[in-house]
């Protein structure tokens, strides 16, 4: 968790209201992660790019603020679905960082 004087340059940049990564942060526990903030990252500059990128952000956010209580309070599934994230996040940001 990091202190406000302490967040990486891309947490400072401002998000839509709307933009939260619900999944990743549910996983994570902290909305500026280095994670979480990629995952916005790549969100708003690849995916949304793209006709199949958008429907996917679309198809998420109907469904990931139903599930984030869930995964927030249920360490097991959390961690499972973070070690996903977290090979996602490997392989992405090899290729965009």
């Amino acid at each position: 968790t990091y202190y406000k004087n302490e967040l990486p340059e891309e947490a400072k940049v401002p998000v839509k209201k709307d933009s939260d990564c619900f999944i990743a942060t549910a996983c994570y526990k902290d909305l500026y992660s280095e994670e979480v903030i990629f995952f916005r990252w790549y969100r708003d500059n690849i995916l949304n790019n793209t006709n199949l990128g958008k429907a996917f952000v679309s198809t998420y956010y109907k469904i990931s603020p139903m599930v984030y209580k869930l995964i927030f309070n249920n360490d097991k599934i959390a961690t499972a679905i973070k070690n996903i994230l977290s090979k996602i996040y490997e392989n992405l940001s090899l290729k965009y960082k």
